[in-house]
């Protein structure tokens, strides 16, 4: 994992305190970053629809591929995983594992904060999961990590200046590489 766990927990912690101001029993994030941040699971798996079902309270649930599952163990902290193999027509199989997650943790009625605004949760998607929740209300979340995301921990801000002195070194060596003819 990049980070340690309880750097991952202090996330949960106030994106959990987030969601109760705004009365979200439960957030289903389909961006990568969001769910990195919040997992640390990192895929390069994209095609393939993942999730990370956010509670209000508790611990959340990556949802993934069967085949992302080694990753999942290798990257993040999130132990509980509801999974899908791969099938002829994805998309149904794909969102019935969401709906699972969702009534594993007993939040599949009442309103499920989706982040409308995610490149990886299409129109198709959305009207799909709509249908497989018929006793849940998808309501547009407010961009809780990505404004969580924004503050920078201690932690993380030892990783920026460690990249950033990594990147001057390179940027030096360019330069005094540079010659007629180069």
């Amino acid at each position: 994992m990049i980070f340690s766990v309880e750097e991952y927990r202090a996330r949960l912690q106030r994106t959990q305190k987030e969601m109760s101001k705004h009365d979200l029993p439960v957030l289903l994030l389909h961006q990568p970053e969001n769910i990195l941040y919040l997992s640390g699971f990192h895929t390069t798996g994209y095609f393939s629809y993942h999730a990370l079902a956010v509670p209000s309270r508790g611990d959340p649930v990556l949802i993934l591929r069967d085949v992302e599952v080694p990753a999942a163990h290798a990257t993040s902290w999130v132990k509980d995983h509801v999974t899908y193999a791969d099938a002829a027509d994805p998309l149904p199989v794909w969102l019935d594992t969401a709906r699972r997650a969702l009534d594993g943790l007993g939040l599949a009625g009442g309103h499920v904060g989706v982040d409308e605004h995610s490149w990886f949760l299409t129109v198709e998607r959305w009207k799909m999961l709509q249908a497989l929740l018929p006793n849940a209300t998808l309501v547009r979340e407010p961009r809780i990590v990505d404004h969580l995301r924004l503050i920078k921990s201690p932690r993380e801000i030892d990783y920026l200046r460690g990249a950033a002195r990594q990147v001057e070194v390179g940027i030096r060596a360019g330069i005094g590489a540079i010659a007629p003819g180069v």
